[in-house]
Order: structure tokens, then C-alpha cells, then sequence
């Protein structure tokens, strides 16, 4: 009732400042370089609003007509403010060394050093174990202000003081002619934890505690009814929290409480950190072409993960019963994470000359993580065919079923645009200028092999008690290869999946994720201009043509419905097409298309 309102307002105000500066002196061959750096963000945070007024659903319109009845519930929570004010800052300072040691050899030496501060609360909002899940005493017994620090400024128990992030780069020409060089480098550099797990943390009990009460009125104010039932549970827990109320003393005496989910953290909270390299060999060629071969590669640590299911239990190698009896479904946030890198690209350019140009790449690469985009927002978001998966099957075997193809993970890689000016008067070399000059003939074409995805079966997870209801894995014995003719495109075709395939409904899945792909993306878009010269004008300039988008036509199809849970409504079906993610029409919802469009072009220079 009420719409969404419920749901707002929500966000963030966000108030960013920063001050930096940078030194430079040359000297003989060398040239010196240092500079600092500081951000902050100041941030009022609405997250806390939602479902703080209550939500309201009705399963029929007498008692609604009624004030309430028997098939009503109220959804509410309490928190300590509707909004808090959270300030996150970054300090970093460096210094370099730029030695050109001869005419053609150049080291490049460098240290950084970045400090990431621990998020605070101006409302001291945060509250924490008071010891990582994983070594906290789970005595059903102890009262949970033993358990919980409340009131705490900052959001986690520790983190790094100082990263530090050593830099080597060269740039050697061998030749007299200086047409090879040959570039490399290696290093560390860090990356800032994500700031929105302070908003999980800020969320623990007590700071938002959360209601369903069910079966009363349903009219704010009204004594008895559920918001004054909510209310009063509210109170009641506040108050057993401080007097040392333990999980059953608050059961007995509050009949609504319901065991807390709770967001917990390793002792200290380590930045991400990431071992990069790359050599690249560069060659001129004639006609004004560059032919260049660079290999990459990199190996993070720390990186973050949540381990979303350390308190399920009755599955498996899973405990037979909840770890710690006092709370629900528990995330630690934990920089166990690992990642992986290698690729190939290789790029001809050619530089503009007689009216032509273009610049071809092509890129072999192989990405492997154990959760992909920071591990807090997913990459592939539910509404699409299959979502990223964000936790671990096995909270004590993380590696188990997560290391494997990055969502993102593209093994092969073309892009090709140019641009040919006056292109039909170098083909025919004749003819008249009216009709032969001045055409402009311009495009891009991409194509990338499929991205991976994983089977699940969202059934079994469903099932699993303090369990996070995301994907779980199951177990396929073989793939149809996606991209042939027949594969799932419409409900009569041959499923994606082979028919010799078994999903385990006892225990975790020895497939890792992101083991089958869908089908590849292929695009090409064309422009061609006829330039016209103004009469009586030497710079005004009339060009009339047309842009074509997706030129050919070619439909790209989305991946299989990957849930073994929706076998008879869909699975192994594919049912929808990609599209870019942008259109002639804009990159607002709905804007995109996936079919060809043709649009008309006049553009006047003057």
C-alpha cells in the first residue's frame, strides 16, 4: 500500500574535496619528480530511511474497509536515525625518478604510498563483533552486549596504516632510427575498499533493528494496533540489549525477536593490492603503419570477499546445527580474495595519411577471480539471464567453487575502425568532382567470444537455513556449444545443456563457477558523408549521408537461462538478444535496440 514509498527517500549526499600537488626539477639526465595527494568524502546517507515508516500489506479489501484483520502484516524497522553522516578520506604521496641513462634507454623509478582511512560515523552509528565471526565465542548463553560493540565511530576493527607501491619502468630504442622500442614495467598499486560495506556495518544490531508483525490494526496510533506492537517490540529489545539480555531471556520476553542477521569483518581489514606487469615491442613500418605487441599481466591480493554463508548449516560438510545459535544469516567481509590476469594484444596502426587511416586490435586474455567487480555489486545484475555469484557455496572453502573465469573474462577480442576521406576518388581516379569528391566513408566493428556463466540451482540454496538465497552451483557434464544454430533460441530448438546432466541436492558442487559460455558479440556500424562546398565560401562546408548501426543486421543473442531450478520454464533456453549499451536514441532504460538503425546526417561547418 502506498506504492514504493516505503522504499524512500534513499541514496546518498555526497560532498567530495581534495587538495593535491606535484613537484618537478630536471637535472642532467635525470628528472625528479614527488607529489601528495588528499581526498575525502563527506556523506549523508539515506539508507537507513527505507521501511522506517512501515509497510503495510493487505490480502483483502474488507480489512482493509475494516482498519485490519487476520490477513494483514506490517513491515518495520527501527533505526537510530534515518540518516547518518559517514566520512571516508585517501592520503597519498610519491616520488620519482625519470633517468634517461643514454640516447635510447630510459629507467623510470618510482614509490608511492597511500593511506585508505577506516569509514567513521559522526553519530558513532557503527556497530561490530568483538571478534571476527569466525573466532568470536558462540555461547548461547552470553548476552549479546558481550558479543557486540555498539556506538563505535569507526567501521572496522583495523586496516592498514600504509600501502606501499614500488614502480620500475623502462623504455629502451635499440636502433639508430629509432623505429623499435621496446616499453615495459612492474609494480604494486592498491585499490580503495569499496566505501559501501560501512553502510552493512552501520545496519547491525542495535543501531536498525527490524519487525513483521501480523494479524491487527492497521491505523498509526491506534493502542494495540501493529505499529504500537512494533514500537513497543523495538523498546523491548533496546532495553534487553543494555541489561545484558541473552538469546532466550529476549525470546521470552519479546515474542516478535527473530534472530539478527549480522555484517562481521576480519580483525584487520587489508587493502586490495595488485602486482601488475607488461612488455611491449613497438615497430614502425612503412606506409605509415605501427605494428605493436604488448603483453600484460597482474596478480591481486587482499582482495575483497563476502563470505555471506559462515552460519548456515544442515547441508552437506555444513555444521548440523547454526555455528552460533544467536543470529541469522552472518557476512564477514573478509581480503582473502585472489585474482588473476594474463593477456595479448596485438594493434596495427596506420597514421592519417592521404585521406586514410585505422587501427586494428586484437587481444587474447585469460581473467580468473574468486568475485568479480569488487565483490559488492555484482557484474551481471538479477533481471538479466544469469546473475554474478557473490558468495561462497562453502563459507570454509572458498576456493572450492569461486576461483575460476572472471565474469568479465573475454578470451578473444577484434576492434577495427577507420576513417578513408575523398575514398571514391582513390578508387575510380577519375571522373567528375561533383559526383566523385568529397565522399568520407567511415566505421567500427567489434567481436568478442561469449561470456562465461555458471550453472545453479537456486532450489537447493533456498533450502539451506542462514543461507544467502543467491545462485548455487550445480554439477553439468557437458555444454552444446552455444553459438550453433540450433542452441535454445526459441522453445522447440535443442537446450544449451546436454541431456546427461545431474545436480547434487545433498552436498557442494566440485564444478567452479563461470565453467560455460554463451554465445559471442559481433557488431559493425558505417558512416558515409558527401561533402559539399558553400558557393561563394571558403570555409563553409554542407556534408549530407547517412549513419548505419549494426549494419548487417546481426542479431547477438544473451546467454541460456543457466538455473537448473527453472527446468520446464526455460532452462537452457535462450530468450533474449543483447543490445550495446547506448543507441542513437540515448542510454536510458528502454533506449537501447539490438536491430539495425539507419539514421540520416547533415552537418554544416562553417
Amino acid at each position: 500500500m502506498g506504492g514504493t514509498n516505503y522504499n524512500f527517500p534513499q541514496g546518498r549526499k555526497v560532498t567530495q574535496y581534495q587538495f593535491l600537488d606535484d613537484f618537478s626539477k630536471t637535472f642532467s639526465r635525470h628528472t625528479f619528480k614527488a607529489g601528495m595527494n588528499f581526498r575525502r568524502y563527506d556523506i549523508n546517507d539515506f539508507s537507513f530511511t527505507p521501511f522506517s515508516g512501515g509497510r503495510i500489506t493487505e490480502s483483502n479489501l474488507l480489512d482493509f474497509y475494516n482498519g485490519g484483520g487476520t490477513a494483514n502484516s506490517l513491515q518495520q524497522r527501527f533505526p537510530t536515525a534515518t540518516q547518518q553522516p559517514l566520512n571516508i578520506y585517501q592520503v597519498g604521496f610519491y616520488a620519482q625518478d625519470e633517468w634517461r641513462m643514454n640516447h635510447g634507454l630510459k629507467l623510470i623509478l618510482s614509490l608511492r604510498a597511500d593511506h585508505d582511512s577506516n569509514p567513521v560515523c559522526g553519530h558513532d552509528c557503527f556497530s561490530r563483533l568483538v571478534a571476527p565471526f569466525t573466532a568470536l565465542n558462540h555461547d548461547v548463553n552470553q548476552p549479546y552486549n558481550a558479543a557486540i560493540i555498539s556506538g563505535q565511530n569507526a567501521a572496522y576493527s583495523g586496516t592498514d596504516v600504509l600501502v606501499w607501491q614500488p614502480r620500475l619502468g623502462f623504455a629502451w630504442t635499440p636502433t639508430q632510427k629509432g623505429n623499435t622500442v621496446i616499453r615495459g614495467g612492474i609494480g604494486i598499486f592498491e585499490q580503495a575498499l569499496p566505501g559501501t560495506t560501512a553502510d552493512a556495518i552501520a545496519r547491525n544490531l542495535p543501531g536498525l533493528n527490524a519487525f513483521t508483525v501480523r494479524n491487527g490494526k492497521i491505523t498509526p496510533g491506534v493502542p494495540g494496533g501493529l505499529f504500537a506492537v512494533a514500537a513497543a517490540a523495538n523498546q523491548s529489545l533496546l532495553s534487553a540489549f543494555t541489561s545484558g539480555g541473552t538469546l532466550a531471556s529476549i525470546k521470552a520476553s519479546n515474542p516478535l525477536f527473530t534472530t539478527p542477521g549480522f555484517t562481521s569483518t576480519d580483525a584487520t581489514f587489508k587493502t586490495p593490492t595488485y602486482q601488475e606487469w607488461n612488455l611491449e615491442v613497438q615497430q614502425a613500418l612503412p606506409s605509415q603503419m605501427v605494428l605493436s605487441v604488448n603483453y600484460v599481466g597482474n596478480h591481486g591480493i587482499h582482495e575483497l570477499i563476502q563470505n555471506g554463508n559462515i552460519n548456515a548449516y544442515g547441508f552437506g560438510s555444513l555444521p548440523a546445527a547454526a555455528p552460533d545459535p544467536r543470529f541469522g544469516i552472518v557476512n564477514q567481509f573478509t581480503s582473502a580474495g585472489l585474482s588473476n590476469y594474463n593477456g595479448l594484444t596485438t594493434s596495427l596502426k596506420r597514421r592519417f595519411a592521404n585521406g586514410f587511416q585505422f587501427q586494428f586490435n586484437y587481444t587474447w586474455s585469460h581473467a580468473l577471480d574468486e568475485c568479480s567487480n569488487g565483490c559488492v555489486e555484482p557484474y551481471a545484475y538479477l533481471g538479466v539471464t544469469n546473475q554474478s555469484i557473490q558468495f561462497p557455496e562453502n563459507p570454509y572453502n572458498i576456493r572450492q567453487s569461486l576461483y575460476g573465469n572472471s565474469d568479465y573474462d573475454v578470451r578473444h577480442y577484434v576492434s577495427l575502425n577507420y576513417v578513408w576521406q575523398d575514398a571514391l576518388r582513390h578508387m575510380f581516379h577519375g571522373g567528375p568532382n561533383v559526383l566523385f569528391s568529397g565522399w568520407t566513408l567511415s566505421g567500427t566493428l567489434f567481436h568478442r567470444s561469449g561470456l562465461p556463466f555458471s550453472v545453479v540451482d537456486t532450489s537447493v540454496s533456498g533450502g539451506i537455513p542462514n543461507y544467502q538465497p543467491a545462485p548455487f552451483n550445480a554439477i553439468f557434464a557437458q555444454q552444446v556449444r552455444p553459438g550453433s544454430i540450433s542452441c535454445g533460441k526459441s522453445a522447440t530448438d535443442t537446450p544449451c545443456f546436454a541431456d546427461n546432466m545431474f545436480a547434487d541436492p545433498t552436498n557442494f558442487a566440485t564444478q567452479t563457477r563461470n565453467q560455460f559460455r554463451g554465445p559471442g558479440y559481433f557488431n559493425t556500424d558505417l558512416a558515409v558523408l558527401k561533402e559539399f562546398k558553400i558557393p561563394r565560401s571558403e570555409t563553409m562546408k554542407l556534408s549530407i549521408g547517412a549513419q548505419f548501426y549494426n549494419l548487417f543486421n546481426h542479431p547477438n543473442f544473451d546467454q541460456p537461462i543457466g538455473d537448473f531450478g527453472q527446468v520446464g520454464a526455460g532452462f537452457g533456453q535462450i530468450q533474449q538478444t543483447v543490445t550495446g549499451p547506448t543507441s542513437v536514441y540515448g542510454s536510458f532504460v528502454g533506449s537501447a535496440v539490438s536491430g539495425r538503425i539507419i539514421q540520416t546526417k547533415i552537418v554544416f561547418v562553417f
